[in-house]
């Protein structure tokens, strides 16, 4: 049976126990009957277990709280809220629909409320992988430490890349694009022929003739017409890795304080 839980459940684990449980029954975030039942007792187990983590790292629990954000940008304005526990130094996040999803809403958290010029070093991601039924902890931050100015501008970067995609068919043609974000931050080194190599690779395998760029491309798609070093795809892709580009895995390491082994992430 499938696990799924959202924070607006979540916040059940720490007050009435029916009451969370009939939530998500409810919202048929679980299956019926016998198997339902099941599902309940490992989303509990899951998040105790995640809370209990989190209270090594100075957390009360993991209840996030939401958090209005609204921010005048040069462009317009970005409004909306973010949902997190905290601590002085650091937010956490707390989710259990497996690692990178929670990652990457970490990492934007994290930009949105240093842009309302709120100052964290990082923020906490625990998480549980399905693959190895364990709960990972993760520290997510910025490879320069954020200021507000900067978050502001990483924001009308994104919302610029946004403006793009609404006017090109902003593919990424399995690891071509990536290829050509790394190279533009000088996260790694590939020459043009490299990167029309991964395309070709891509174009040519079985699983295209399934893709959605299959659908969007035609059969027989060329490199030079899809990514030319001027075109709109590709300022798509270069114009979203200047505002953000990650999360990139750094070591493993101990945190100083709780001696939790932890994998780091760092957005450039």
């Amino acid at each position: 049976s499938h696990l799924t839980v959202d924070k607006s459940s979540k916040k059940y684990l720490y007050g009435d126990q029916a009451v969370w449980k009939e939530v998500l029954q409810a919202r048929g975030a679980v299956s019926a009957g016998v198997l339902g039942i099941e599902d309940l007792e490992k989303v509990e187990s899951l998040l105790s277990r995640i809370s209990a983590e989190a209270q090594l790292w100075g957390f009360k629990n993991i209840e996030e709280i939401s958090h209005e954000i609204k921010v005048d940008l040069p462009t317009g304005s970005l409004v909306g809220e973010v949902a997190y526990f905290e601590t002085e130094e650091f937010i956490g996040i707390a989710e259990l629909r497996g690692l990178e999803q929670p990652r990457l809403r970490g990492a934007l958290t994290l930009l949105a409320i240093a842009a309302m010029g709120i100052e964290k070093k990082h923020v906490v991601v625990f998480a549980y992988d399905f693959k190895t039924d364990a709960v990972v902890v993760n520290k997510i931050y910025f490879e320069t430490e954020l200021t507000q100015a900067d978050a502001i501008r990483r924001i009308v970067g994104l919302t610029e890349a946004i403006e793009i995609a609404r006017s090109v068919p902003a593919v990424s043609c399995a690891l071509t694009e990536k290829r050509i974000r790394e190279v533009h931050v000088g996260a790694a080194v590939h020459s043009e022929e490299e990167i029309e190599a991964t395309f070709h690779s891509f174009v040519t395998a079985d699983s295209f003739a399934r893709s959605i760029e299959r659908k969007i491309l035609g059969e027989e798609p060329l490199f030079e017409n899809v990514f030319p070093i001027d075109g709109p795809i590709r300022k798509f892709w270069t114009t979203q890795a200047d505002a953000f580009f990650g999360p990139i895995y750094k070591s493993n390491s101990k945190d100083k304080l709780t001696g939790i082994k932890v994998s780091g992430y760092y957005f450039k």
